[in-house]
Formats: structure tokens, sequence, C-alpha cells
């Protein structure tokens, strides 16, 4: 899973295919990179919504994700 997880990040980071806001899973960024763009964002926001992902990961479609990766131009070898 390692070498998996090495081979998308290399392959979505040389295409340009990660969203800015992505900080996980990318070289050089992580929780204290995506701290300091929320807190930023925070301090000149007029209203902040609080939201509950409390088994959030139980309920992500596995299909819609493999669709999502097809789309980007991953191989199906790869997304199966």
């Amino acid at each position: 899973m390692h070498m998996f997880n090495n081979f998308m990040t290399y392959y979505l980071e040389t295409r340009n295919l990660f969203h800015p806001s992505q900080h996980g899973y990318r070289p050089h960024r992580g929780t204290a990179s995506a701290w300091k763009v929320i807190l930023s964002e925070v301090i000149k926001a007029r209203d902040i919504f609080e939201f509950d992902l409390k088994n959030f990961f139980n309920s992500v479609n596995l299909d819609a994700i493999s669709v999502a990766l097809i789309k980007k131009g991953i191989p199906i070898d790869m997304v199966k």
C-alpha cells in the first residue's frame, strides 16, 4: 500500500491533478500546512460552520471514487 500511495502521489502531483486545498498525502504538506491555511481564512471569515463527520468514512461511495479516478486518467487496472 505504501508503494501504491507513492505511485499515486507521484502520478497526481506530476500531472497537477491534486486540488490546491488538499494537504494530506502530498509531499511537503500535511496537518501544519492545512492549519496555516485554515487559520488565515478563519480570521477573515464572517461566519463559521461546524460539521460532524462521525462515520464519514463508512459512507464513502467507492464506486463514485472509482469513477472520479478514472475521469482523472488513472488506469482502470490501478483503480481496481
